[in-house]
This record gives structure tokens, C-alpha cells and sequence, in this order.
């Protein structure tokens, strides 16, 4: 198999009318291209045959084939994914190298396509939302870019919004319940899992739409939960996902350094104020995933952490889950009831600057704080030598963890430094000499 950063650049710059115009006459008719079905087994005498130029995409209305510019050539051509995706590189020009030890999941592949036509039908259907909708997003300071940027989408108060759109493009049954965003109603047909709610496409590094998250929208329709996300599939798991990684991973990895929300909002909030390497976790559920997955990235991070009970409850275990995943992580604690998108609104310009004048703590200083909590230890700095231990023993548990035998080592010296236990701090510096 090839690596997926090659078959993405591929999908992205060989335009599939490119291919299918030397099989059929194809004819513009506003957003997408129309003619006769090419695929051999379809004797088309009225032309079915449509290319979605927005997404590069097809479906048959006729034969009811689907797909992007690799199935196009499977099914056309009998031939397997990775021959495909070879046929296409040769068309481009592109000399490419294979991925060692790695087996393609057919059902990955074919879901991508499902969720672009998902993030395609509720794209579109906000360009035509009723006006609360489009006047909520200019409350919140959404800008017409952020919402192009993001793919922002709108799913109507309608049952069948997107079972409508999957049928039309002749995807299965076992396959749109797959996608998260349909399931199968009492009398066994299916019904839109999202209603009422303003849409975030959850689109990763390598550009492809793997979930969905959708928030309720004031003065519209007022659900019990505000946000809700797709349930789990072989593309998405929430502990596991960042929001905006599309439009951030480049300038994170330029910076070396991120900055962590919790909300779509924020996230986009934060890139409209020039701050590019924001990602959102989509929550308040941090999970050593995330933090793993960024410290691939960068070595600094930045979590702007909302001034509510909330957002002080998701820090209860937030060193066991950044100890280990080699990302230096700074929180900033915002001002009581605020959150990064209200913050940052407040400010014309110097945005990175006003974060910087936040208050801040660290993960081992939570920990430490924490520890002292359950033992009942009110001052530290009055502390005795066995309870300074029985701390120092709880969190050497979690620095255990650690891999790197330097990096543990770092860990501990910043331990015993907030201790204040100084002989271990010296003998640790001596040895760094």
C-alpha cells in the first residue's frame, strides 16, 4: 500500500473530469459536470453520469455507481484499490513508493467517500438555512471564509436530509448506518441521526472527513444536549480526534509549538484572530491520545483553559495523561466565565500576547496540588520529610511511565525541585554536566 499523505496529494490534483472526459462527453451544468454513464456494464441513453466538481466525486443515477478518482478506475477497470491509485500517479506524473507492512481497509476507503458526501449535503444546505441560523454564526463572529475554511454545514429539522442525499448517491444501507450520521428507524428504514443543528466536519491532517460534531442553535431549535458527535467507526473516536487538525498540523509543526481549546468555536475563533495552530478537542475530555498525537507535531503546548467548573474538572487527571507523551504543556487559565472565543473577541490585536499575560500552572504543579489534597497537606512548604515522601511517592508512580531514560530523569528533577528537596536537584544537575 501507499502512504496516506500520497494517495491524499493524488486525490487532491488529478481532477476526476480529466479522466472520465476521454470516456464520455461531459457537459457543465452549474457546480458538477453531466453525460452518459461510461461504466461498461451501463448502456446509458440518457445522460446519468454526474461529477461533483467540489468534491471530485461521481455517482450514476442510472447504474447508481459512486465514488472518487480511484473507485472511478476500479470500477471501470476491474482492477484492485492499489493498481488504482498507481493508474492515477502515472496520469499525474507522480513517482511514487510503497508503504511497507501496511494492508488497506476497503471499508476506511469507501467510508471517506460517504462522509465527503455527508460534509458536501450539509455544506450546502446551510448556504439555504433559514436566517437564525445564518444570523447565529454572525453573532458568534463567524466569518465567510472560516465557515468555507471549515466545510460548516446545517442539518435541517428534516428526518431524511441526509438518507436522501446517500440514496440518491447509491450508497448502501449497511454503509450510511456505518457513517454515524443515519440509523435505522422502527419499521427498518433509516432516519437522519442530526436535526436542527449547526454541523462541524471533523477533518484530519491528511484531509479527510472522518466524524461529525453538531451544536444546537439558539432561538432555532433547543435540544437537551448542546453538542452532540458521531458515535464511534472505524474512522472516528472521539478521545482519539482534534478538531482543525487540517488547517493547523502544518503551522503547529512550523512553530513547534500548539495551542489546545476545548470548543469548534474556540478553535476557530482563535485562527480568525491569526493564531494558526489552534486545535480543539471537541470537549473537556482530554485523553493521553490527543497528547500523544500532538507531540508528534511540536514539543510546546499551550491549553487555554475555560474560566467555568467544567473546565477546572477536566484538569483533575491531566498529568497522567501528558506525562508520557513528550509535549512540554502550559495551561492558562482564563478569567472567570470566559472561554478562548469570548476572550479573544475582547482584543482588536496582539492576541498571542494577552494569552501570554494569563495566569499559568503546569500539570506537575496540578498534581502536586492534588496529592496534598488527599493527604490533607495545607502548606507544603511546612511539610515534614515523610509526608514531602508520600507525595513525591504518588507521582513518581505516573513519572514511572516514562520511557525515555533522560526525559524521566528531567521529570523527576522537576519534582523534587518543587519539593523542594534539593540534594536529589543537585546530584540530578551534576550529572548533566
Amino acid at each position: 500500500m501507499y502512504e496516506r499523505s500520497v494517495i491524499d496529494e493524488l486525490k487532491k490534483n488529478v481532477l476526476l473530469q480529466d479522466i472520465v472526459s476521454k470516456d464520455t462527453d461531459l457537459k457543465e451544468v452549474g457546480n458538477k459536470l453531466i453525460g452518459s454513464c461510461p461504466m461498461p456494464e451501463h448502456k446509458d441513453s440518457n445522460p446519468s453520469f454526474n461529477i461533483y466538481k467540489e468534491t471530485n466525486t461521481y455517482f450514476c443515477h442510472g447504474c447508481k455507481c459512486t465514488g472518487d478518482v480511484f473507485k472511478y478506475l476500479t470500477e471501470r477497470d476491474k482492477i484492485g484499490f492499489v493498481k488504482a491509485v498507481e493508474e492515477v500517479a502515472k496520469i499525474a506524473g507522480k513517482s511514487i513508493v510503497k508503504q511497507k507492512n501496511f494492508k488497506p481497509k476497503r471499508e476506511t476507503y469507501e467510508l471517506e467517500v460517504v462522509n465527503k458526501i455527508i460534509a458536501e449535503e450539509y455544506h450546502n444546505n446551510l448556504m439555504n438555512a433559514p436566517k437564525v441560523v445564518k444570523d447565529y454564526l454572525r453573532e458568534r463572529g463567524i466569518a465567510r471564509e472560516s465557515v468555507k475554511k471549515y466545510y460548516l454545514g446545517f442539518a435541517s429539522k428534516d428526518w431524511n436530509q441526509v438518507v436522501g442525499a446517500l440514496k440518491k448517491r447509491g450508497v448502501s444501507k449497511k454503509l450510511a448506518i456505518e457513517s454515524g450520521t443515519v440509523v435505522e428507524n422502527d419499521r427498518g428504514g433509516l432516519r437522519d441521526v442530526f436535526r436542527s443543528r449547526l454541523m462541524f466536519p471533523v477533518i484530519d491532517q491528511h484531509n479527510r472527513v472522518i466524524g461529525f460534531a453538531g451544536r444546537t442553535i439558539p432561538h432555532y431549535y433547543e435540544h437537551s444536549s448542546k453538542y452532540m458527535n458521531t458515535k464511534k467507526t472505524p474512522l472516528y473516536s472521539k478521545g482519539e480526534v482534534l478538531y482543525g487538525m487540517h488547517l493547523a498540523h502544518e503551522q503547529i509543526k512550523k512553530n513547534n509549538k500548539v495551542y489546545i481549546v476545548e470548543g469548534y468555536m474556540d478553535a476557530i475563533t482563535m485562527r480568525q484572530a491569526g493564531i494558526y495552530n489552534t486545535v480543539a478537542i471537541g470537549g473537556t475530555s482530554y485523553t493521553n491520545a490527543h497528547f500523544r498525537q500532538l507531540s508528534k507535531l511540536a514539543t510546546q503546548g499551550v491549553l487555554l483553559l475555560d474560566g467555568d467548573h467544567g473546565g477546572k474538572k477536566a484538569l483533575e487527571n491531566i498529568y497522567e495523561k501528558v506525562v508520557d507523551s513528550e509535549l512540554d504543556l502550559t495551561i492558562k487559565l482564563l478569567p472567570s466565565g470566559e472561554d478562548p472565543d469570548t476572550f479573544i473577541s475582547k482584543f482588536d490585536k496582539e492576541h498571542e500576547e494577552e494569552i501570554d499575560k494569563l495566569p499559568e500552572t503546569t500539570p506537575l504543579d496540578l498534581h502536586i496540588e492534588k496529592i496534598q489534597e488527599k493527604l490533607n497537606v495545607k502548606d507544603i512548604t511546612k511539610a515534614g520529610p515523610n509526608t514531602l515522601a508520600r507525595i513525591s511517592q504518588n507521582i513518581e508512580k505516573e513519572i514511572g511511565r516514562i520511557a525515555d531514560n533522560q526525559n524521566r530523569a528531567i521529570h523527576l528533577s522537576r519534582l523534587y525541585s518543587k519539593l523542594k528537596i534539593k540534594q536529589y536537584v543537585e546530584s540530578q544537575e551534576k550529572s548533566y554536566e
